[in-house]
């Protein structure tokens, strides 16, 4: 219900501009990617959370990803992200340790507020807001740290080998993309997105602050944009239509 009334009041506030915008036509707008960089854990056996050099050593790992996309008119893109990565993450006042490794994909919309702010048809240099909706399927496994003995996993068996069904969570993605265009297809990205899955078992530990676990994509990669963009003959892109974009409840 608190993201319905974000998305709207959102809506209200970007209708002059999005009313504006013609959509791309079923050809044009399309793009692919790659992007890589590190996926840091928030959860029961994390402690850095606060600290961002320390996070990156000892709670991060690596994640890789593609993309594929279509840009709906000049403001909008709408794309799905297929990521693969690690978690890790240890707390010594509970004598436990965890790593794992995920799956994810999610579809993902992104709102261009630079071009919406300064009302420039074409730049360079975007920032844009994204959300979306996906699923994460995960395998972890929990031990000991003062005698490396296994406690629980899922997913895994005592060894760390693959065993069983992976777990799988709901999980939602908000955050911020930054892009730079290199030449007229190619396009430098970044992104930062904070991941809220529906479960707090990512890292096979049942906590007891009642907050799930999280975890966080920091990546740099690459999208080729394929040529040429035509807008649409139906016209303006309805405003209703852009809060589903955000999420649908």
């Amino acid at each position: 219900m608190i993201l319905r009334k974000i998305a709207y009041c959102l809506c209200l506030f970007l209708l002059p501009a999005i009313t504006r915008a013609q959509l791309y036509d079923l050809y044009s707008g399309w793009y692919l990617g790659a992007n890589s960089g590190i996926v840091s854990y928030f959860g029961d056996l994390s402690v850095y959370d606060l600290n961002p050099a320390s996070k990156i050593r000892y709670e991060s790992r690596f994640v890789a990803g593609l993309t594929a996309g279509k840009s709906l008119n000049q403001w909008i893109d709408l794309e799905m992200n297929f990521d693969f990565g690690g978690l890790k993450g240890s707390n010594k006042s509970n004598d436990l340790l965890f790593t794992g490794s995920f799956t994810e994909l999610t579809i993902n919309g992104h709102i261009s507020l630079s071009r919406i702010i300064f009302q420039q048809k074409y730049q360079r240099f975007q920032f844009y807001l994204s959300g979306g909706a996906g699923t994460i399927f995960f395998r972890s496994s929990k031990s000991r740290i003062s005698d490396k003995a296994y406690v629980s996993s899922i997913g895994k068996n005592s060894s760390g080998d693959k065993e069983g069904s992976p777990g799988i969570a709901a999980v939602f993605p908000a955050g911020i993309l930054l892009s730079f265009d290199l030449g007229k297809s190619l396009v430098l990205t970044s992104r930062f997105a904070f991941r809220m899955p529906d479960n707090d078992l990512l890292d096979a530990h049942a906590g007891s602050t009642g907050i799930n676990d999280r975890y966080s994509f920091t990546t740099i990669g690459f999208l080729y944009r394929f040529p040429p963009v035509r807008t649409d003959k139906s016209g303006p892109l309805p405003c209703p239509e852009f809060a589903g974009l955000i999420r649908r409840e």
